[in-house]
This record gives C-alpha cells, structure tokens and sequence, in this order.
C-alpha cells in the first residue's frame, strides 16, 4: 500500500510538471521583493484544435465512435486558459530563501516554493543576488 501511494504521487508531480514543462518563467528582482511572469507555451493539442483559417466550416457530420464503442454527444472544445497573473514576493518574515549548490529556493512559510536556478546567471549576478537574499 505505502508503495503504490508513493508511486500515485510521484505519477501525478510527473504529470503536473509534464504539463508546465514547456511554459517560459521570467524573475524580475527588486530591492523589497521579485516579480515571478509565466508565458504558458501552446500545447500541441491546443493548435491541433485550432482551426485553419483558409478552412471554410464544414457542417459536423455524426462523430465516429471511439475506441469504447461510444460516439460523443458534443464536440470537443478548446479549453481557453486564463493568463497566469504575475506571481509577487514581498521579502519579509513570512519568506525564506535558501542557497544550493544549483539554484535558490523561495520558500513562501506554509504555502508554496520556488526554484531559481543558478545556471542563469553570471558569478557576479549570482554573488549580487546573494547579497539581496542575505544567505
């Protein structure tokens, strides 16, 4: 028991990160704090649905049945996603900013973490930001 649940979990943060994999994270730094911009990439089933725009509409014909035997009622549909707002960190009591070997964690005191790795940054960047995280 304890091994599938450990497996259920590693399976739905593969999964999770599968999906955010792709997505492109910008950090801003700031004297009081750090602005976090996610830009989420299109997945290939997103413009795979999108239709061509040379395409005149056909009407639906009866949708084949899939592989269970059933046919599908309503077609599928796009899901839009909201842009991702802007994550904002105040530093103050409640964040923790550790220092590894490869990246910084931000850890946000009962909620959340971030990871900004170091490999973006140059030695003397790093060396900056490490004076602005006092660690």
């Amino acid at each position: 028991m304890r091994w599938y649940r450990t497996f259920k979990l590693r399976r739905a943060v593969h999964d999770a990160l599968e999906e955010i994999g792709s997505d492109t994270y910008t950090v801003s730094f700031y004297e009081d704090g750090l602005v976090i911009h996610t830009e989420e990439a299109q997945s290939a089933k997103e413009e795979a649905a999108e239709p061509a725009a040379a395409e005149p509409e056909q009407p639906e014909a009866e949708s084949p049945a899939d592989e269970s035997g059933f046919r599908k009622i309503f077609p599928d549909e796009p899901v839009q996603n909201e842009p991702v707002e802007d994550t904002e960190i105040t530093f103050g009591p409640d964040v923790k900013i550790h220092d590894f070997p490869e990246y910084f964690m931000v850890y946000l005191v009962k909620r959340n973490f971030y990871v900004i790795p170091k490999k973006d940054f140059s030695a003397d960047e790093t060396e900056t930001l490490k004076k602005l995280f006092h660690v």
